[in-house]
């Protein structure tokens, strides 16, 4: 890159990596990141605000978030639970007992190797987990619905393309069931 080609970078980007112009790369102005943050953090504030009052009465933060890892997997079993929490499989085994004492989550042992005992939600957790991604989903039904379709088509294709940058880097892990931008309420990706 030369002198030349650096100046016609534009002012929202700037240059990172050592001298060898090939290893260079260009990203984005931090101002445009922290507005970016900004505006996603204020949908989700929006969204979590229609959440039902009541839709996890007694159940605690890491209970709610083996409920939502086992709503977006197939049945694991409790060390696989425990590894994706990064919590001691004792922890772990603790929160899903009062899980399936709540009739929120059921342990099935493996056909194959009756060694093994996998967990999975009931009718009862899937309700929990899918209640607030219903009420959440109305509420940017309702606001799409205001928008126009090149607004709407915006939309699609910007958080297509975030979708698809933050897969690249593996920060954002594929989920069976995603959210389509057509699908329906039973098509959607449960992670936070």
């Amino acid at each position: 890159m030369t002198p030349k080609d650096i100046h016609h970078l534009s002012p929202q980007h700037h240059l990172v990596g050592d001298g060898d112009a090939s290893n260079r790369t260009t990203i984005t102005d931090p101002s445009m990141i922290d507005e970016i943050v900004g505006h996603y953090r204020r949908v989700g504030r929006a969204l979590r605000a229609a959440d039902p009052a009541d839709w996890a009465s007694g159940l605690t933060m890491p209970q709610l978030r083996v409920l939502f890892l086992l709503g977006r997997s197939e049945p694991m079993p409790v060390g696989s639970v425990a590894e994706a929490m990064r919590i001691s499989q004792p922890s772990a085994t603790e929160t899903v007992d009062r899980l399936v004492r709540a009739g929120l989550v059921t342990r099935t042992t493996c056909q194959n190797d009756r060694r093994v005992v996998r967990t999975a939600l009931t009718p009862e957790g899937r309700d929990i987990v899918d209640r607030p991604w219903e009420a959440r989903r109305a509420v940017l039904a309702d606001a799409l619905a205001r928008g126009t379709p090149d607004q709407q088509d915006e939309i699609a294709r910007g958080l297509s393309t975030l979708v698809q940058l933050l897969e690249a880097e593996g920060e954002l892990h594929s989920v069976p069931n995603e959210t389509k931008v057509t699908g329906s309420p039973k098509t959607r990706n449960i992670a936070e």
